[in-house]
């Protein structure tokens, strides 16, 4: 790993570290979008190997999402939010 990649780590694990509960959901939204474009990117480019690695990850952002609103306090929201994440979730799968 060269000393810019290293520091670039750094600065995305400190940003991380300090998100408030808000920026993080941001962060995770940025994160999914970021690997749905790889995914395309692989699809694009018959890389079977690329695109299941960025379909894995999102997914896993996804699942995080969804399991993280509380369901008892949140009201409606959460409930709302659970279907997107379900419709999400089974979107990417059909892609």
């Amino acid at each position: 790993m060269s000393y810019a990649d290293n520091l670039s780590k750094r600065y995305q694990e400190t940003s991380v570290n300090t998100a408030s509960g808000e920026q993080l959901v941001v962060l995770l939204y940025e994160g999914a979008i970021q690997s749905l474009k790889k995914a395309i990117a692989g699809i694009t480019d018959n890389n079977l190997e690329a695109k299941h690695e960025a379909v894995d990850r999102v997914l896993g952002i996804i699942q995080h999402l969804q399991s993280t609103p509380d369901m008892k306090r949140g009201g409606q929201i959460p409930a709302d939010l659970d279907r997107l994440y379900t419709y999400i979730t089974s979107r990417i799968l059909d892609g």
